[in-house]
């Protein structure tokens, strides 16, 4: 066991096992690979890697299983230490796969190649495990392993953990938690959003199913409020769009761009994981390049503004609550008696 140092969660205790995941190629990868992309163009103190998220959904799902099974010691006959470990696995490599700039690359990759297990993150990070499982000796089973790949694609079969890293019914899952409350301060947002209330109280199984108490309802509220600003105000910001679309632009008139695609094509395991931010970046460099920089994203007139909405308003309607005065029964909220600003 190891502490590490977060600057989100503080400190994080990290198993041996997670330890022996991390201390690979695929994983030390993470550090060179921004989460946001071309965001920190428009706002420089977006440098957040998927390493440090990558840990934050560790931790945020460890704490979130050490309260339940804590709280009700019944789970652990069917959450054991080590399935609770397997778990928490799945949230540490559920971005393993991510390539530079993350979600641009796979926008890049959707448009040049034909759909397959290497042109989708998740996919990848699956594909990677599997590599790092073999080279290093990890000790996952075959059954681990494939515990995990349903946990990170959200395949898993109906039990109240199933959907912790992935949760595609409310969309309220730990790597939201952290993506939204890491970027938002990377971004200088301030949010009031407290985690603890969901993290540390307010939360059990019901009915095989993870239920909050019903008194949180806003603090949840909050967390997709302040997803949404950030979806309208800062991914799809003019300048950030801007920057992405030149920036593959260029990339695609490079030299570089067709190994880039090979190493895809392939599956050429070695060429993936020397990829980064810095080697893509290298593929364009030149007077053309520079003349984004220092342009700050084109000079060219500003394009339309795209209209976006969330539907995540409608998938909130589909996570369970309890009161606090009847903790074993679960419900939904039919009425939020609140309008959607999506």
């Amino acid at each position: 066991m190891k502490i590490i140092r977060d600057s989100l969660w503080g400190d994080i205790e990290v198993s041996d096992l997670a330890l022996a995941i991390i201390d690979t190629p695929h994983f030390q990868r993470l550090h060179y690979i921004r989460q946001t992309g071309f965001s920190y163009k428009v706002f420089p103190g977006a440098n957040t890697s998927r390493f440090e998220h990558s840990l934050g959904v560790y931790e945020v799902t460890r704490n979130l299983l050490t309260l339940l099974v804590t709280k009700q010691p019944e789970l652990r006959e069917t959450l054991d230490e080590r399935t609770q470990e397997i778990v928490c696995i799945a949230g540490l490599i559920h971005d393993l796969g991510h390539g530079p700039f993350s979600h641009l690359f796979d926008h890049y990759v959707s448009q040049e190649l034909e759909p397959s297990p290497w042109t989708d993150h998740e996919t990848r990070s699956l594909l990677l495990l599997r590599d790092l499982v073999r080279r290093y000796a990890v000790p996952l089973s075959e059954q681990e392993l494939d515990t995990i790949e349903r946990l990170v694609l959200g395949t898993h079969p109906p039990a109240w953990y199933a959907t912790l890293i992935n949760n595609q019914e409310s969309g309220l899952d730990t790597d939201k938690i952290d993506y939204v409350l890491r970027d938002a301060r990377s971004f200088g947002m301030k949010t009031i959003f407290d985690p603890s209330r969901l993290l540390r109280h307010n939360t059990r199984v019901i009915d095989d199913r993870l239920c909050f108490c019903d008194r949180v309802r806003d603090e949840i509220i909050t967390l997709f409020l302040v997803r949404n600003k950030m979806n309208r105000f800062i991914y799809r910001h003019p300048r950030v769009l801007r920057f992405e679309h030149e920036f593959l632009a260029l990339l695609r008139r490079s030299s570089g761009s067709a190994e880039v695609l090979r190493i895809l094509r392939d599956g050429d395991m070695d060429g993936f994981l020397a990829l980064s931010d810095a080697s893509l970046l290298a593929t364009v460099r030149g007077d053309d390049w520079w003349a984004i920089e220092c342009r700050r994203g084109g000079t060219e007139e500003r394009p339309p503004a795209i209209l976006y909405r969330d539907t995540a308003w409608e998938n909130i309607r589909n996570l369970w609550f309890y009161r606090k005065k009847e903790p074993g029964a679960c419900f939904r909220i039919e009425d939020w008696n609140h309008v959607s600003p999506f």
